[in-house]
């Protein structure tokens, strides 16, 4: 409705999904922001993604999800477990799909609209995923605002490899999304790997001097904030490296997850 448009629209900040996490950073991820989960192989990063997207589909917000990583399916999987309640491996299974589709039925009317796609790795280019995102809101007739990139490391320069090394395209890359999300006053997460550490110094917590490939990514972006899953990985702390526009270097948990639901934090049923 028109109402629920204009609510959207006036939303200055959009949050991760995780409370705590939410608050530390002054509310969330500000408009026309580029924001980025550090973590190591398989840390959580699309999970965090997913959460947001869950988040932001729960507040009326219309967001895309390229794809570069895991299946579109198992993205919207996650997605719709993180909105329903209903576990992963059940909707992947098929069992669980009943359920989820009467609780969806239910949210529809006020939930966003959300749109998945995969995208080839090192080919696809920033520019292809903005171009994407603008032929799926003349499909749906609903402006997108959060659009997710899993992850921006996957990307290849739209400059050319011939032209660029490996630390160059990487800013190149993130220089692209970040202009990408000021022009055009969207939300824009995205993700990194980060380095294998040799020496577990400072707890084994992920900082921005641990990012492969490029430092370009940690000065370029806005919000960076690292992934540390606590040993017995039923907890995650999180680090914000990075707080353009707010206050940095703090840490934020343990949190509890529910990884079973697409969920980085315990929602409220």
């Amino acid at each position: 409705s028109f109402s629920e448009l204009q609510r959207v629209n006036a939303l200055d900040k959009i949050g991760t999904g995780i409370e705590e996490l939410d608050i530390a950073l002054g509310g969330g991820l500000a408009r026309g922001c580029l924001g980025i989960w550090l973590a190591g192989l398989s840390k959580g990063k699309s999970m965090c993604l997913c959460t947001g997207s869950a988040s932001a589909l729960k507040l009326g917000v219309s967001v895309a999800y390229a794809t570069l990583e895991m299946s579109s399916i198992k993205v919207l999987a996650r997605v719709k477990a993180a909105l329903t309640g209903v576990p992963i491996d059940a909707l992947l299974a098929g069992h669980g799909i009943p359920e989820a589709q009467e609780k969806l039925r239910v949210l529809l009317p006020t939930i966003g609209s959300f749109v998945v796609q995969d995208f080839v790795p090192k080919i696809t280019t920033a520019i292809d995923i903005i171009n994407w995102v603008k032929e799926a809101e003349n499909q749906t007739k609903r402006r997108i605002d959060l659009v997710m990139v899993d992850y921006a490391d996957r990307l290849g320069s739209h400059i050319g490899r011939e032209n660029e090394n490996e630390y160059r395209a990487m800013g190149t890359v993130y220089e692209a999304l970040r202009n990408y999300a000021k022009a055009t006053n969207r939300w824009v997460w995205s993700a990194s790997q980060a380095k294998r550490r040799s020496v577990q110094d400072r707890g084994g917590r992920i900082e921005a001097d641990d990012v492969a490939d490029s430092l370009n990514k940690a000065r370029i972006c806005d919000v960076m904030i690292s992934i540390n899953p606590d040993p017995d990985n039923t907890t995650v702390r999180y680090f914000i490296t990075r707080n353009r526009d707010g206050r940095s270097l703090i840490e934020v948990g343990p949190i509890p997850h529910a990884f079973e639901l697409g969920r980085m934090s315990l929602w409220s049923q």
